[in-house]
């Protein structure tokens, strides 16, 4: 307390009350009733202004003079760094970074380097990868598949591939012109699952989309066959490199199942279609054979014929339709005649005959054709 009679000097008064120039030991709270938004353009309110750097930094209100924060990684410097410790750690790693040139593992991060790297796990280059030079592969390759089952026709020209793999698998298609040209070297297999003959023409339609099937003819996958080929893109063409299954190599069987709801009529006889022989095809050898037994009420005698229309034995003559299924219950005719055609498809025909009853009282029975043919080049 100041004496009554103690002049107002600055010794006395900076000595009883808080200065703003001189230390003092007053003990107590003083409260500054500080209800200021904001420290104001001009930091009027200073508190405001040190509790806004508190709160930019991360730090809060109520710490001591002397506190330092904690870190919640120490991946670069200590816990207990300074905020200028910590950037000047983080200013040194960023300026060499070779300590983080290493191999990336399940725990550790690392960065791709230009020496010898071990990877594991599955990596997925969505944007696709580039390899500048050789390259070994350990294990085996995945390769992708794709189905097209909408094509249909004659003449066709398939989408770009998308794998390396394309079934086609729609039973209306029987031709294709070529395929849209890839915009890089591209190996690609083709699998039919039509259940007919696909024919792989040579040098048709667009130039860029052709196949050259390196024989100067066209080439003829049978259901089940497959054709490899790569896009040359010097060249600007499709070219086939093998194929299994092409009628063009020589002669071949295919079987041919035919089912008795295939043939019930309401009539004694009936001819269903077999083969569609292509154009300068040949039919060397025809084999029969009963794979379940035929049974219809009141029918006493079932035949089966295989030829042409206008000549429905020209290449099986009368088969025994009901005899026991077993080895010995087969026929088998060879033949020495010519095209049917050098112009056009000719279909082949299984004629069933029956006696005693029509056709439609089958109620059970499947026989296999098997026919051997060939193409004139």
């Amino acid at each position: 307390m100041i004496a009554a009679n103690s002049p107002g000097t600055s010794d006395n008064v900076n000595t009883a009350f808080m200065s703003r120039t001189v230390n003092t030991d007053t003990v107590g709270q003083l409260d500054l009733l500080n209800l200021d938004a904001a420290s104001g353009s001009a930091i009027s309110n200073i508190q405001r202004c040190l509790n806004s750097y508190a709160s930019f930094i991360g730090a809060t209100t109520s710490l001591a003079f002397d506190d330092t924060p904690t870190w919640g990684s120490n991946e670069l410097g200590t816990a207990a760094d300074t905020l200028k410790a910590r950037i000047e750690a983080i200013d040194a790693e960023f300026s060499d970074l070779t300590p983080y040139v290493l191999d990336a593992t399940e725990l550790v991060r690392g960065v791709v380097s230009i020496s010898p790297q071990n990877f594991g796990g599955l990596k997925t280059f969505v944007n696709g990868a580039t390899i500048n030079s050789s390259a070994t592969i350990g294990g085996t390759l995945n390769y992708l598949s794709s189905e097209d089952s909408t094509t249909t026709g004659a003449n066709q020209t398939l989408s770009t591939p998308t794998s390396v793999i394309l079934r086609l698998t729609n039973a209306s298609l029987t031709s294709v012109d070529g395929i849209t040209a890839p915009t890089v070297n591209q190996v690609l297999t083709i699998v039919n699952d039509t259940g007919g003959i696909i024919t792989l023409n040579n040098a048709l339609g667009a130039a860029a989309n052709q196949i050259i099937t390196g024989s100067a003819g066209d080439l003829e996958l049978i259901d089940g066959a497959s054709a490899s080929l790569f896009y040359d893109l010097d060249g600007a063409r499709w070219r086939v490199t093998g194929g299994a299954g092409d009628t063009s190599a020589g002669a071949f069987y295919e079987k041919y199942t035919v089912d008795y709801t295939d043939i019930q009529t309401a009539g004694l006889t009936n001819s269903v279609l077999v083969l569609n022989l292509e154009a300068q095809g040949i039919v060397e050898s025809v084999a029969i054979k009963t794979s379940v037994a035929f049974v219809g009420a009141s029918i006493t005698d079932l035949d089966f014929e295989v030829g042409i229309s206008g000549d429905k034995d020209k290449y099986m003559e009368a088969y025994d339709g009901l005899a026991a299924v077993a080895d010995s219950n087969s026929d088998y005719a060879a033949h020495a005649v010519g095209p049917e055609s050098f112009s056009g498809t000719t279909s082949i025909n299984l004629t069933a005959t029956a006696v005693g009853a029509n056709l439609s009282a089958l109620s059970a029975g499947s026989v296999d054709v098997w026919i051997k043919r060939s193409l004139l080049p």
